[in-house]
């Protein structure tokens, strides 16, 4: 900057007269003819500057006094003139146009009238910003999920962050607790109402311990809103478990057969899971190292099973018959998965399965995939099976804790007898089948 030499009053870049103390004395086109030949302090007005260095890059500065002393704050780099779409994503990065230094330093001068240095403000608002950030809902389910982690099992953790990740953070993971409401909420379980009953009820369950963890173990505040929600969120009539009966049963593999073409390691997957009579995660998860072709077995470790003990299913003929084929498509050692995914790296997940039903014919409301846990319970109990055979084939615990309790080893013989003519009836009708120990068929 030039001084005119007529007293308090100084020239700015473009050569108009300003008097000292008077915003303008910068401009954009004088401030882009700068170069590192014009190193120093230029100065515009209300202790906003802007120094050019070696390098010649362009500062703004913004100095000032106070408690009688003379202090100077770093606003950031110059930058031409851009629309103000994207000052805020320009002042985070620490740059500012003409227009925006001039605007920055009329709240920074009320924070010096009030006595607080621009600097320490600024370190304040990164806290506030930093607390905020670590009060999301993101923030506090992901540290509710780890705190949990030894708890749940491999699959219902995998579950539990599937679920979160890809229903409820998009839509509220990034809000603070305190501002989050009971109708955001309600719109997030709605979406997966749509799609999944029974997923709406876990995902609920889920929100509503994370954001509980939050008050309780981080003490972070939040809204209200967990204490209504269960009374104000209501679900759908329909089961979860719906299940066929009857001769209705004969129908399931003939529908499967005509979306075998479209869907067909799903398909064998829904075979599979109704002939082993086994929860979604337990069959879905499966590596090869846990098929005993020998020994017609299929062994599923206890992290996997609900009751977290082993759990042993003598498998059919025809069960052994579609895994020789699977093995074919899906085996890439011992530890790779049976029902591997698109991604080849995954199995399978229970929407897959939904899916399939679905292409079959089957509404959520007459089959589900748990469904034929049911389906089986209800032909075994008609057919008038030993009830700790049929418990023991479902990995129930059968008695009481001391005289019965679970034996992932027992009713192997009879268990193979039983899904023997259980997968004979799903595949062949009652007509085909011969009722074992005298009950009916169908």
């Amino acid at each position: 900057m030039k001084k005119s030499g007529e007293g308090n009053k100084t020239k700015n870049l473009d050569g108009v007269v300003y008097e000292v103390g008077e915003s303008g004395a910068l401009t954009n086109a004088g401030i882009g003819k700068l170069t590192s030949a014009n190193i120093g302090k230029h100065t515009d007005g209300f202790g906003l500057y802007l120094e050019v260095t070696k390098a010649g890059a362009k500062l703004f500065r913004y100095r000032y006094r106070l408690d009688g002393k003379e202090n100077t704050y770093a606003l950031g780099r110059w930058v031409a003139n851009s629309t103000s779409a994207d000052a805020d994503t320009r002042k985070a990065a620490g740059l500012f146009t003409l227009k925006e230094a001039r605007a920055e330093v009329v709240t920074l001068r009320a924070l010096v009238a009030q006595g607080t240095h621009p600097s320490h403000a600024k370190g304040d608002a990164k806290r506030s910003a930093a607390a905020l950030r670590a009060n999301t809902f993101e923030a506090v389910a992901t540290h509710w999920m780890e705190s949990n982690v030894k708890k749940w099992s491999q699959n219902y953790a995998r579950q539990v962050r599937q679920r979160l990740t890809g229903d409820v953070f998009p839509a509220i993971g990034k809000r603070p607790l305190s501002s989050i409401s009971t109708a955001a909420v309600e719109e997030v379980l709605r979406t997966v109402q749509q799609r999944s009953e029974a997923q709406a009820k876990l995902v609920r369950i889920w929100i509503t311990g994370a954001i509980n963890h939050g008050r309780r173990v981080l003490k972070v505040q939040s809204s209200a809103m967990t204490d209504d929600l269960v009374q104000a969120f209501t679900y759908k009539t329909a089961n979860s478990h719906s299940h066929l009966e009857g001769s209705a049963i004969a129908r399931i593999f003939p529908a499967l057969d005509t979306v075998q073409h479209q869907h067909p390691l799903g398909v064998i997957a829904v075979k599979l899971l109704a002939m082993t009579v086994l929860r979604g995660v337990e069959l879905l998860d499966a590596r090869w190292s846990e098929v005993d072709f020998d020994a017609a077995l299929l062994r599923v470790p206890a992290e996997r099973m609900k009751a977290r003990k082993p759990h042993i299913v003598p498998l059919s003929s025809q069960a052994i018959a579609l895994l020789t084929t699977l093995r074919g498509v899906t085996y890439s050692g011992d530890d790779s998965f049976v029902f591997v995914g698109r991604s080849g790296r995954k199995p399978l997940t229970g929407s897959t399965l939904r899916n399939v039903l679905r292409q079959a014919g089957f509404s959520n409301d007459e089959l589900t995939p748990h469904g034929l846990r049911g389906t089986f319970s209800t032909w075994a109990n008609e057919c008038g099976l030993n009830f700790a055979v049929i418990e023991t084939c479902l990995a129930h615990t059968v008695g009481s804790a001391t005289s019965g309790a679970y034996n992932h080893a027992s009713y192997i013989r009879e268990r193979r007898e039983v899904l023997q003519t259980w997968a004979d009836y799903l595949q062949c009708g009652a007509a085909n089948v011969v009722p074992l120990f005298g009950g009916k068929a169908a």
